[in-house]
């Protein structure tokens, strides 16, 4: 190699063609994923509190899918178009601890807390419902960014 050569400088020759960009693919895999997860979280709380209405012990299943779901949904939300789900996810995290915690706190059996949860799960299923309006801003907030 010539000493005279600078082995870090770059090369004369040009780039054939600049890397084309990929669209929106992944955005819009993303935003579907989103809101599967915040849709799933917002429409399974009505069954799942019905379901601890009637078997208090339901809420061990129900309460580990609506975990998942929101851990899964918070990284998935992270881009500014997304960010609106997270309270979703935020909320039934809150429910559910809340949950485990009272049961924990006062000791409480399946038949102690059968009534005081089961209705607690109601009022929580009922106020999740508020969580459509984030699902439909973002959809609506993605699709006018995608139409220019």
């Amino acid at each position: 190699m010539d000493p005279r050569q600078n082995p870090y400088a770059a090369p004369n020759a040009a780039l054939e063609r600049p890397p084309q960009p990929t669209g929106r693919r992944t955005g819009r895999v993303r935003l579907w994923c989103a809101q599967i997860c915040a849709v799933i979280l917002v429409a399974g709380s009505v069954p799942a509190a019905l379901l601890a209405l009637w078997e208090i012990e339901s809420i061990i299943g129900s309460g580990l899918v609506g975990v998942l779901l929101s851990l899964t949904l918070i990284p998935l939300a992270l881009p500014r178009v997304l960010r609106w789900l997270i309270p979703i996810a935020l909320v039934m995290l809150a429910i559910t601890a809340g949950i485990v915690f009272t049961i924990n706190f006062n000791h409480w059996s399946p038949t102690d807390a059968q009534k005081p949860i089961g209705y607690t799960t109601v009022v929580c299923a009922a106020a999740m419902q508020l969580g459509w309006l984030p699902i439909l801003f973002v959809g609506l907030r993605y699709q006018r960014m995608t139409d220019g």
